[in-house]
């Protein structure tokens, strides 16, 4: 049975749309084996929370000239091609690898204590 929002039009709602696109992300994330949770009660602007380099992302879709686009802080990835968005969401927040310093570092010496 059709629900309210769909009775007399084929189209999907922009809701509808937007869903659909966190859905297959979340499906793309989850076969990378990042955890993602895309909330039931959004009604408004459904968000995608996704679990990586040890914090929370929230992911929303956005309408542009150029169509639809996933964005999260700092990242806007291409929506044709969800497998493609979850490889670069599931990399894009985990820290650089520290620098190493190349220069050896002199052991320290040790304290030398009184005899007596």
């Amino acid at each position: 049975m059709p629900s309210l929002a769909t009775l007399g039009s084929d189209r999907p709602t922009s809701f509808q749309a937007k869903r659909r696109y966190l859905a297959a992300l979340a499906e793309a994330l989850f076969c990378l084996g990042v955890r993602a949770l895309l909330p039931v009660g959004h009604k408004d602007a459904p968000v995608l929370y996704v679990r990586t380099g040890g914090r929370t992302v929230a992911v929303l879709v956005a309408e542009s000239p150029d169509g639809w686009t996933f964005l999260a802080p700092g990242v806007r990835l291409d929506i044709v091609d969800p497998g493609n968005a979850a490889r670069r969401l599931a990399t894009a927040f985990h820290p650089p690898p520290p620098d190493v310093d190349s220069t050896p570092v002199a052991p320290r010496r040790q304290r030398l204590r009184a005899v007596g």
